[in-house]
């Protein structure tokens, strides 16, 4: 057998090479998309043979548009259908900037050891895929080679040594996986932080708050989370917060389940079908799917477009109420109702606090606040009404307010009881009264199964075909000014076991049990109205007329 002989290189074919590779090198770097396209790689679960298991990235448009966002955004949020490639877009976009950038340092964060070790695998994945002559494993034999990338791994940290400088020093960059758990944060220091699957995270608020300051300058650093919903998580609670008010400055990127173009309406009909409680968390078409909690949804009768109104003003000859949970430390919240004449219910005023973000207000500021909000200025009608009774008499400069006509006020029933542990023996009314509260009092129903049945009962839209401003009719309107009661309950879920009670969620479950409170006690569901004390303003004006009856007067100031 003849041994066949290798063609050695001229040093000029050698350095053609050599520019040939560095120019390639310079358009992988300066182009992030031609990298993932011509070197990243991911696994295909549907190839046959180890050839076609790993196959290029080619990004799907939608893809693209999420790793265009990554690049103008320091905070990025990213909810998400299953099985997008989304983990995989944040691997190889770290994995892309470590190589671009010198010193440059990635940390991933997984829910579990187990999450963590696969994520930095995938980070192994792909740089032992890349060409030889970019980057090799460092050891003895490659360490010399410095016109290449060389790289080491240990089970959560791979280090990657750029080409040696003129000065014969390499530097580096590095990617670390880390376990979310309580003082994961506080370890922290990076480039580009990556949570993935965020919804699910330990200590999911705790480590994002100590991680933020280490990539919050005023030029770089990137923060990626990405995650299907959980229902009441922090994750979810920045998403609504994006589409809310966005204060806390996320970028939003919702994907539905047709980024994945080769997705259709008939693979979706079919998903439906098996997935008949957990499609619209799983495979969600919109937003609002994404955020539902499946089978578990308490209220998804519950549509803006059919329940939230426009505020204008109640009519006089409406029944109005006011309803109360009391909370303190979790959020209290009060409302006004107003029944029409058709026995639609208009939730109209609204008084809590966001548990998040709002310092606590105790028991007597909360009734002070809420006796100033039913004060209404009536001095023209006061005015208008002494003119027209006593002709030639003047009226003073003084402003009159009026208390505003409440039937009375539902409250929870821990407002009844005396505080003995405390030593206060007083009970919450009492602070209440102190502050200025003195409509009647009635005791709210708490039956759970009750509660939950009639706030279904008021949703639900009835007579389709019936519309009001070309929008199906439900028996409850909210106003628009009554955010945290639109917010809140979408978010609400029913008990695992007992899906006829709603599940217990200090954070946001006050504005649902207030509601509650309000539509059981509504006056149409009482056959007794109770009569209400004459107010201060009524009195001065019915003594000032008595007085004025008796005697002659001569014109002058009535004050």
């Amino acid at each position: 057998m003849v041994e066949k002989k290798t063609k050695k290189l001229t040093e000029e074919q050698i350095f053609a090479i050599m520019c040939k590779r560095e120019l390639e090198r310079r358009h992988m770097m300066e182009d992030e998309v031609y990298f993932f396209e011509n070197y990243i790689k991911i696994e295909n679960k549907s190839g046959k043979t180890p050839d076609e298991r790993s196959i290029l990235f080619k990004l799907f448009p939608e893809q693209k548009r999420v790793l265009k966002e990554i690049n103008e955004n320091k905070l990025n949020i990213i909810i998400k259908a299953r099985q997008l490639g989304m983990t995989w877009l944040a691997v190889g976009h770290g994995l892309h900037e470590s190589l671009k950038i010198p010193q440059y340092t990635v940390i991933i964060l997984s829910q579990t050891e187990d999450y963590m070790k696969e994520a930095i695998d995938r980070f192994e994945y792909n740089i032992t895929r890349l060409p030889k002559w970019l980057i090799r494993e460092y050891n003895k034999e490659t360490q010399s080679q410095g016109s290449m990338y060389l790289y080491e791994k240990t089970s959560d940290v791979i280090t990657i040594y750029h080409p040696v400088k003129v000065d014969g020093t390499r530097e580096q960059s590095s990617i670390k996986g880390l376990v979310s758990t309580e003082g994961a944060g506080r370890s922290i220091t990076a480039d580009l932080i990556i949570f993935d699957e965020w919804a699910y995270h330990a200590f999911a608020e705790d480590v994002f708050q100590a991680a933020y300051p280490t990539i919050n300058r005023p030029d770089s650093g990137t923060f990626i989370g990405i995650s299907t919903n959980k229902r009441g998580s922090y994750f979810e609670n920045i998403v609504l917060d994006c589409m809310d008010e966005g204060k806390m400055g996320f970028n939003l990127i919702f994907l539905n389940c047709f980024a994945d173009i080769r997705r259709n309406q008939e693979w979706l009909e079919r998903t439906k079908a098996t997935l008949k409680n957990t499609w619209q968390i799983e495979y969600p078409v919109k937003l609002t799917d994404a955020l539902s909690a499946g089978n578990l949804t308490a209220f998804g009768e519950f549509d803006p477009k059919i329940h939230v109104c426009e505020p204008f003003e109640i009519p006089k000859h409406w029944i109005k109420w006011s309803s109360t949970d009391n909370g303190l430390r979790d959020p209290f919240c009060w409302f006004k109702l107003a029944v029409d004449e058709d026995g639609t219910t208009y939730v109209y005023y609204e008084y809590t606090r966001d548990k998040n973000k709002d310092p606590i207000v105790y028991y007597k500021d909360q009734a002070e606040k809420f006796m100033q909000d039913c004060m209404i200025d009536v001095t023209d009608k006061y005015n208008d009404e002494i003119n027209n009774l006593h002709l030639g008499f003047e009226v003073g400069t003084e402003r009159h307010y009026e208390k505003e006509n409440l039937q009375y006020s539902i409250f929870g029933l821990d407002a009844f009881s005396t505080d003995t542990a405390k030593g206060t023996n007083k009970s919450l009314l009492t602070f209440y009264h102190e502050g200025g509260f003195n409509y009647p009092e009635v005791k709210a129903t708490t039956n759970r199964k009750l509660s939950k049945s009639i706030v279904n009962e008021y949703l639900k839209p009835y007579n389709d075909n019936e519309i009001i401003e070309g929008r199906p009719k439900a028996k409850l309107q909210i106003f628009s000014t009554c955010k945290f009661l639109i917010k809140y309950i979408p978010q609400l879920v029913v008990e695992d076991n007992n899906p006829n009670v709603v599940a217990g969620n200090p954070k946001i479950d006050n504005v649902y049990d207030a509601l509650a409170y309000g539509l059981i006690g509504s006056p149409r569901n009482n056959a007794k109205v109770i009569k209400q004390p004459e107010t201060q303003i009524e009195k001065y004006k019915h003594d000032k007329i008595r007085r004025m009856k008796k005697g002659k007067h001569k014109k002058g100031i009535l004050n």
